[in-house]
Formats: C-alpha cells, structure tokens, sequence
C-alpha cells in the first residue's frame, strides 16, 4: 500500500475516533451489571432508549444478582440488575453506610421447569420438584416416566435464579449434591435439549421451543399450569417473581429519564414483546413475590 493511501486511511480511523468520542462527550456513561434473567430485557430496552435520547450511554454486562449488588455496594456500577429482592444483609450494608437505596421494580418472570421433548413426563407438582432438586427423587420411572437416572442442572449460587428457586422449591431442603451446575443462561437449554434424562429451570424470556415446559401444579397435582404470558399475568402460574433495578438514591438524577422510559407505556410494551410480563394490572401478592 503506497504511503498516501495509509497516510489517508490513518486520517480516517482518528477523525472516525474523535467523532465517537465526541459523541460520548455528549452522554454520561452508566454502568450496570448483575441478572442475566434480566439482561436481555434491560438491553432491549436501552438500545430502545438511546435510539431516541442522547443523554445516556450505558456499559452493561451480567454477572449475576449477587455479584451486582456487591459491584454497587463498592461503588463500582451505577444500577445493579436482580433477580430477588435484596436481602437483609444487603440492606443493612447500605444503611450502615448511610447511602439510601433505591429499589424499583421493572417487569415480572416466570420460571419454566424444562425437560428433553422427548421425555414423556408432562406435570410436575411443587412437591416433586422439591424432592428432585434435593435428591429424594433420582429416577424418572418414579414419577411415570422411563427407567432412567434424572439429570439435575441448577444454576449457580451466584445466581438471584438460584436463590428465588432454592426459597420457593426446596423450602428447607439442602440442594442435591450432584447438581449439575450451569453458570450461564444460555447454556442450559442446549445442555437440556441434548440430554433425554435432563431436567432444568430458566426465565421465561429465555425459553424456546428447541425444549418442553413442564405444567406445574402447587396444590398437590389438582390443576397443572403451563408458564404462559397469560398464566403469569393472572398470577395462576405457581413460579413468579419481579425483576428489580437496584441504584443509589444520589444516582437518580442521571438516569430518572431512564427509569421513566422503563415503566413508562413504550417501555413496559417492549417488556411484553421480549416474553416478561409487564406491570400494568399486575397485583403484587401471594407467597411468590415474598422477597429473600
């Protein structure tokens, strides 16, 4: 390549730089991390914002509720994403060091209890569900299916999933030791779908049709639910929770505009659009919503 195309194409990559830079000059950077059930919704709904509003950029990843809120309790994000509500520890960290938070809660998730589609099993009791996740079930011939060792997969203990699951399910319970742990979402359906003898849970915003969803019952086998936007919104499914965003109350003025836009009709649409369950007509009650 002759000098002058390189001296012209080096121009071009500076003056390509500072205009981004320029741009970021406009914006103040926001930087969130935690749920991965939430991810996927709050990057829809930031790539929905900052195509109309120059205001804001954000830098957002996922690590894990856990992992978030330790990130905003050091001071090292400015939101953090959950899948559970915080826990009293938590709390106690941010009054102890007198910084208020603020807790809002975005959209609604339901967990889907996935098996292989080949498996015959259809429904699934809360009971059930318990003594598989702890060890006391271990054969799907047990519950009516074929004669084969459950294959347990749970999410990580840095996981808000892992903790919402393990208050609601096991109730008491230790986990099973031979939990097969997945770290990332996007893992356990493939894992699921190429394992006749797998079972698994997963956001509702997360599941395909590449596996099955169980039906859930909560009253001893009376009536299985199926996890639809429907059964969720009307609060029938037995496996729900909110999703929250978690930030410091000195943090507000930079991003009210954006919290705005979440619960506002065009957010809360996009919620719909991306499998959560949106707020509007949505009563929080009932032994699902209780935080940890």
């Amino acid at each position: 390549m002759g000098k002058c195309c390189y001296s012209f194409l080096l121009i071009f990559a500076l003056v390509s730089c500072q205009i981004r830079v320029k741009v970021g000059q406009k914006s103040e950077k926001v930087i969130v991390d935690g749920s991965e059930t939430l991810y996927p919704l709050l990057k829809k709904i930031i790539d929905a914002y900052v195509s109309e509003k120059e205001n804001l950029y954000f830098d957002i990843k996922s690590h894990g509720t856990n992992v978030g809120i330790q990130m905003l309790q050091s001071g090292k994000i400015d939101m953090a994403m959950a899948s559970r509500a915080m826990n009293d520890n938590e709390v106690k960290y941010f009054i102890n060091s007198r910084k208020k938070i603020i807790e809002k809660v975005i959209a609604y998730d339901a967990l889907a209890i996935i098996v292989n589609k080949s498996n015959p099993i259809e429904f699934l009791s809360l009971e059930q569900l318990s003594k598989i996740y702890s060890g006391e079930i271990t054969n799907w011939a047990d519950l009516g299916g074929e004669n084969m060792e459950i294959k347990v997969i749970s999410r990580n203990a840095k996981s808000g999933t892992y903790d919402f699951f393990n208050k609601l399910i096991l109730k008491g319970r230790s986990p099973d030791a031979k939990l097969l742990v997945e770290k990332e979402n996007d893992k356990i359906i493939p894992a699921v779908e190429s394992d006749p003898a797998a079972i698994a849970y997963i956001g509702l915003g997360y599941l395909n049709n590449q596996v099955k969803a169980v039906k859930i019952s909560c009253d001893k086998g009376c009536t299985y639910i199926e996890p639809t936007q429907r059964n969720v919104q009307t609060q029938i499914y037995p496996i729900i929770r909110p999703l929250y965003l978690y930030y410091l109350e000195e943090t507000q003025p930079k991003i009210e505009s954006f919290i705005k836009y979440i619960l506002s009709e065009t957010g809360q649409r996009i919620v719909l659009q991306s499998n959560y369950i949106p707020l509007k007509n949505y009563k929080k009650v009932g032994i699902h919503l209780s935080p940890i």
